[in-house]
């Protein structure tokens, strides 16, 4: 009952440019302790304080309170929650030169509250009294670090409102439907303010047959016909079948064909002697055997998609893989993307979110905790290359200083085999058409123009080395000028297991 009437005044609250997290809960993640919203099929998805979004969290409660009734005693029940509804959003949301951005929050938030509480949904629940009560607020840094464990930077506004929820209604219409003293999610509504013996008779509901729960006299039960990850996927019948719809094939994007939700189908994927040469996952997508790049592999897209005339990079698109950013099949993490950390996390380009190998959104920091960068292009079915984190302090040296620092570079438990790149190596992830001016102003590398020695000295004479930069050149420079440098480093691939 309790996510039934958050959700009543979510209606409210979406119309101010919010999206609705719902009800959650705080939970340990990784050391921290987060709110997370239930997804169902036992899990929880974690709140992302770089989005724009309101969610409700149970401070306390519910406490109970009883009363006489009037009729065939039958107490009157009161339940109280302490609640706290939590707002986090940019600068650009509102627009309001008389109050702060947080004041206007706080008074849409309360407003919302207050449309909620018309009494329309109490007297929908069969309650004589479903209240809102909006108490105290808090904005800024202390509501930031009452909800997440890490520091506020202030890029993100937040505020939160704590109010309490009240509800009221007969003892017998409570615990008919499950309602006590430690239940707050209810599926059903509460039918009728007076119960009597005729009415309070519990229904039976059977499902092929087997009997399955029971509902009180005069209600209804919706069985939601649903897959593991609880999406409804087909309806019960008024004859009483559970229909479910068939499952569409696609390949590559287009339409294959069809098979029935519970029947398997086994697509080959074979060469044109009919020789099995790779299997689909449980994606979809081509995986062919792990196994080193075939000799003579074409060199990457360089990542323009726009074209300026006929016959252009933007036109041709000439190179191996999908795109700059995705590869043509699944790295050893199951997921196409380019560019991961040592664990398979990566920047969904599509969705813009940091995530996962199993495809959960996560906060940056928790994506790339070790600043460090693999590019699995470079993946020989061995090894692969990967990028530590590059000097971005004004600290600069030498060329010697550069490579002497980045053999003695060390990250986690990676604390040898690094070394200063060759002009190659960073010229391969220098990304053309991505809307930036710089070359690796990409999320996850996000780096501005500067310059980077790397490890090939100059063929115009043994003083000079070949820099890199953000802007795309590839410059000769003194070895006695101050650079930055960035180590890189191959990894030994087991599985999914980087050493």
């Amino acid at each position: 009952m309790l996510k039934s009437i958050i959700d009543y005044a979510d209606v409210f609250i979406k119309p101010l440019g919010f999206r609705v997290k719902g009800l959650a809960e705080r939970l340990e993640n990784d050391g921290q302790t987060l709110p997370a919203v239930y997804i169902g099929s036992g899990q929880y998805e974690f709140v992302n304080p770089e989005e724009t979004l309101v969610y409700h969290r149970v401070l306390s409660g519910p406490s109970k309170s009883v009363e006489e009734g009037p009729i065939y005693d039958d107490e009157i029940q009161t339940l109280t929650w302490s609640m706290r509804a939590v707002a986090i959003f940019d600068f650009n949301l509102y627009c309001d030169d008389s109050y702060s951005l947080e004041d206007t929050v706080i008074r849409n938030l309360m407003a919302a509250f207050k449309d909620a509480s018309t009494g329309t949904l109490g007297k929908e629940l069969g309650l004589s009294e479903l209240d809102y009560e909006p108490g105290s607020s808090d904005r800024g840094r202390s509501a930031w670090e009452d909800e997440f464990s890490t520091s506020y930077t202030g890029q993100r506004k937040i505020v939160s409102v704590d109010y309490d929820l009240t509800l009221t209604g007969f003892e017998s219409c409570f615990t008919a439907l499950g309602c006590g003293d430690d239940e707050i999610d209810i599926a059903s509504l509460i039918i009728s303010e007076y119960c009597t013996s005729d009415l309070c008779a519990d229904g039976t509901i059977t499902v092929n047959g087997e009997a399955y729960s029971t509902v009180a006299s005069g209600g209804s039960d919706d069985i939601p016909v649903v897959n593991s990850a609880a999406t409804q996927i087909g309806t019960v019948t008024p004859g009483g079948d559970v229909t479910i719809p068939d499952l569409d094939i696609t390949v590559n994007g287009s339409a294959y064909g069809s098979t029935p939700a519970t029947v398997d189908f086994d697509v080959d994927v074979v060469d044109s002697s009919r020789a099995p040469t790779g299997s689909l996952n449980a994606f979809g997508e081509w995986e062919v055997p792990a196994g080193a790049a075939p000799v003579g592999a074409k060199l990457t897209k360089t990542g323009q998609a726009v074209s300026y005339r006929t016959g252009d990079d933007g036109d041709i698109q000439a190179g191996r893989d999908l795109s700059f950013i995705k590869l043509s099949g699944n790295n050893p993490f199951g997921h196409n993307w380019r560019i991961t950390g040592t664990d398979g996390s990566y920047y969904d380009e599509d969705t813009s979110q940091y995530k996962d190998a199993a495809g959960t959104v996560v906060f940056s920091y928790v994506a790339f905790p070790d600043g460090i960068f693999i590019d699995w292009t470079q993946f020989d079915g061995t090894t692969v290359l990967g990028y530590g984190l590059p000097t971005l302090s004004p600290t600069t040296n030498t060329w010697d200083q550069a490579v002497d620092n980045a053999l003695a570079y060390s990250v986690g438990a990676y604390v040898s085999g690094w070394r200063i790149g060759n002009w190659l190596e960073y010229a391969a992830i220098m990304r053309s058409g991505n809307g930036y001016t710089w070359s690796w102003q990409y999320a996850p590398f996000n780096l501005y123009a500067v310059f980077y020695w790397t490890g090939t000295t100059s063929n115009l004479g043994t003083t000079a080395a070949m820099s890199a930069g953000g802007d795309g050149r590839i410059l000769y420079q003194a070895k006695t000028l101050l650079l930055r440098y960035w180590p890189v480093r191959r990894f030994t691939v087991t599985g999914t297991t980087l050493t």
